[in-house]
């Protein structure tokens, strides 16, 4: 027997290819559309009546919508980086003004530049006293005063002086390198005051050859001063009665500056010998 005797009268078997539901279609037999019961308005509910073709599968969840910056976030960023940016270069140029200034120091630590030309071997040094005079200030004066006592072609020095003053043992050391610089070395030693040079400024000012000043300087004001207060007459109202103990071989300056009882005569005239 033939094989196609031997299909003849048996059903056919070959698989017949069928179309892909949609992904959002509804269980088979429940039809396109909402289930039984539900209002017939298709824009109540998610569904739709059943289209010829396939649909597109609907997200399982709703997206939320993606939120856009606002225009002042970023207006208050970009100021944020002009300020941070600004405060960096601000910083650099004043590193490099600095790297000017001080990037040719020689080996005592001043910076040479020519101000005007003119003979190599007759050098006129300026230095610049500004601020308060103290350990700092002596330092730097010293310096400056290390690189040109021992320079021949050094013939003068003009101290530049804008300074309220300061301590008293620093404004005698600047001092006293001022006077060697003049009587020492035999370099002239010429003083401009600008604004201020009071007390400490004008004493290193004094050992100068020449002292220069504007109009409207401010100086003066040099010397010691010194009180305090006596609560004898205070003490006596309350009834009290101050007691000092010495040793006998003690100084009758011992308790000259005492605020239990008024200074002698004698006392004063110590304490204005030993201050001026």
């Amino acid at each position: 027997m033939s094989e196609d005797q031997f299909n003849q009268g048996r059903p056919d078997q070959t698989p017949t290819l069928q179309p892909t539901p949609p992904l959002n279609a509804p269980p088979a037999g429940a039809g396109w559309g909402p289930p039984p019961g539900w209002p017939n308005q298709q824009a109540q509910t998610g569904y739709q009546q059943a289209q010829p073709g396939y649909q597109q599968a609907q997200p399982a969840y709703p997206q939320r919508p993606v939120r856009r910056s606002s225009g002042w976030r970023t207006v208050f960023w970009i100021f944020l980086v002009m300020i941070l940016g600004g405060s960096v270069l601000m910083n650099l140029v004043l590193l490099a003004a600095v790297g000017t200034q001080f990037g040719n120091l020689e080996a005592a630590g001043m910076t040479t530049y020519e101000m005007r030309s003119g003979t190599g071997s007759q050098t006129v040094a300026v230095y610049n006293v500004s601020g308060v005079i103290d350990g700092a200030a002596v330092g730097r004066f010293r310096q400056f005063y290390n690189s040109v006592v021992d320079d021949d072609k050094v013939k003068a020095v003009v101290l530049r002086v804008d300074s309220p003053g300061g301590g008293v043992t620093a404004s005698d050391q600047i001092c006293n390198m001022v006077r060697e610089l003049n009587k020492s070395f035999g370099k002239t030693v010429v003083v401009s005051m600008g604004s201020l040079a009071a007390s400490g400024g004008y004493y290193i000012s004094a050992p100068a050859d020449e002292i220069f000043a504007e109009e409207t300087t401010i100086t003066g004001s040099i010397g010691v001063i010194a009180g305090w207060v006596v609560l004898k007459g205070t003490l006596d109202k309350i009834g009290a009665e101050p007691i000092t103990v010495k040793s006998s071989h003690a100084q009758t300056w011992k308790d000259e500056m005492s605020i239990t009882s008024p200074p002698q005569d004698y006392q004063l005239e110590h304490i204005q010998g030993v201050w001026t």
